[in-house]
């Protein structure tokens, strides 16, 4: 039986024997046992949040500055150790430490599914 359960359980019994106080008393606990549940419902989204950005910040962390390869003359840049293959958005990187590959839907013209940072690539 739930905290809740319990405190409606006694709230009925103190109906039935007349005891109009104690009757207020638990109903005033209930409500502020939903208010605690729902506090905590909150506040373990905001923990559920703060664990996701720490697992984000872990990724960015692991990616050694000197792997990045940067090329001024392009709204990208690539990881050494990926053979410099895969373009990634430098806003999204350097605005929100966020390591977004560039989409290509028709091969020519790149775009950052995220900021919607685009690029012409010279190859398909």
């Amino acid at each position: 039986m739930s905290f809740y359960e319990a405190l409606k359980d006694a709230a009925s019994l103190a109906k039935k024997v007349d005891n109009i106080e104690l009757y207020q008393k638990l109903l005033d606990l209930q409500a502020q046992a939903l208010d605690i549940q729902s506090d905590n419902s909150e506040k373990q989204k905001r923990i559920n949040e703060l664990e996701s950005e720490i697992s984000r910040l872990k990724e960015v962390q692991k990616i050694n500055a000197e792997d990045v390869v940067q090329d001024t003359n392009y709204p990208f840049f690539t990881l050494e150790s990926e053979g410099n293959k895969i373009k990634y958005c430098s806003n999204c990187w350097r605005n929100n430490g966020k390591i977004v590959q560039f989409s290509s839907p028709n091969g020519v013209h790149r775009m950052c599914p995220m900021c919607n940072t685009s690029y012409l690539s010279r190859t398909r």
